[in-house]
């Protein structure tokens, strides 16, 4: 996540103005966590919906646009599939900007994709563009609509995106206010006329307006004051209980190499890892959840207190035990770090740091109420065949 350095005094004092939401200071559990983490997506999930809405206006509302003095626009595909390329002539960055048809449905499917040099295209935002028509209670659906969803940890993404696009657009798309243009409607609500506008945008109005019309720096500097205030009321609660659960689980004989606890039927794991250079860490699996379920989160100590955090994502199981040894060695850079002493979150892994942060702050909660309730103790096999102590791993 980007700081906000180049922030004036006065760009700092609106976004303060604006309001920041409360977090909870007392004991967390899982539904307040929850809560937290939901309070990070919904402050910047209506501007996905609010820039998809202007794209979709911009390239297509007039016949399909070919470009100008700062892009080149190569269009691939026709009908329901079809796609735009958007290429910056100033130094080649490019995205792209795809429809596709929605299935089961009439609707058509829109997204915006972010290109890195070598690597596959990476989807920023999506969503539906509405057919219009009459939808329950009689509330008219807005033709053209959209409604949009943003990929997690994505938001910084989608600020260049809109930056970077914005003097293509013209004026009449930089406006977040209705004038009575039929036309116009699908820029201001959501595909339900009277139910809501664009919910949740009151809160970026005034900051749209200053960044030029779409998210920029200014809603990107109110997204890290939010983080870093989410993540300071958790790192309260959480710091103080990081040694604890180490001991207790240490205590119990779930050591990383030997044996793992074993909690809720068996759905989540977790275990004590000791490092070869007397640091420790956490292993915590929820392999409920089928996919990226699981986490290192390795102790940074001083005079035995926890001084930072550093999390650590894990693909493959069958992977685990090399590349624990790996972040061992400190030969990996962590995903999510925050910072106990400065209070602030940093996210060395990208949108890899997002899943990090979500997934630790949600499991350690509940391991930490929960795991050491009723001792089950498994080998571990799954995870392990035999310590590699060549690996940064104590005997």
């Amino acid at each position: 996540m980007e700081h906000f350095t180049d922030l004036s005094v006065d760009d700092i004092k609106l976004i303060a103005e604006q309001g920041m939401p409360g977090f909870p200071d007392a004991d967390y559990d899982i539904d307040e966590i929850q809560f937290v983490l939901g309070v990070l997506y919904d402050r910047v999930q209506p501007l996905a919906s609010y820039v998809l809405n202007r794209v979709n206006v911009w390239l297509e509302g007039d016949g399909r646009w070919g470009g100008d003095e700062h892009f080149d626009a190569a269009w691939s595909g026709d009908g329901e599939r079809r796609s735009c390329t958007l290429i910056r002539k100033l130094d080649g960055a490019s995205w792209s900007v795809d429809w596709t048809p929605k299935p089961r449905s009439e609707a058509t499917e829109i997204s915006v994709s972010s290109h890195s040099a070598g690597g596959e295209p990476a989807v920023v935002a999506r969503g539906v563009i509405s057919t219009g028509g009459t939808g329950a209670a009689g509330l008219r659906i807005v033709k053209g609509a959209v409604e949009g969803t943003m990929r997690l940890g994505a938001f910084d993404e989608l600020c260049r995106f809109a930056q970077a696009v914005r003097a293509s657009m013209p004026e009449r798309l930089l406006v977040h206010k209705y004038d009575g243009d039929p036309e116009m409607e699908c820029l201001v609500y959501l595909p339900f006329v009277g139910l809501k506008d664009i919910g949740g945008l009151a809160v970026s109005k005034e900051l749209l307006d200053a960044d030029g019309g779409l998210p920029g720096r200014l809603c990107q500097g109110r997204h890290v004051f939010v983080t870093a205030r989410a993540c300071y009321h958790v790192g309260n609660w959480m710091h103080d209980r990081l040694v604890p659960l180490a001991e207790g689980l240490r205590e119990a004989g779930a050591v990383w190499g030997k044996a793992v606890q074993s909690y809720n039927d068996g759905d989540y794991f977790c275990a004590v890892i000791d490092f070869a250079d007397g640091s420790i860490g956490l292993f915590s699996d929820n392999a409920a959840t089928g996919y990226e379920s699981a986490y290192v989160a390795r102790l940074r100590m001083e005079d035995d207190a926890v001084k930072a955090v550093e999390v650590h994502l894990l693909d493959d199981h069958e992977e685990y035990q090399a590349q624990i040894g790996v972040i061992g060695q400190s030969g990996r850079a962590p995903d999510f770090v925050y910072d106990f002493e400065a209070k602030t979150p940093s996210f060395p892994g990208g949108r890899n740091g997002w899943t990090a942060m979500n997934m630790f702050f949600s499991q350690f909660v509940s391991d930490s109420i929960y795991a050491l309730e009723e001792l089950n103790l498994e080998d571990g096999n799954d995870y392990w065949k035999s310590p590699d102590t060549d690996l940064g791993l104590t005997q």
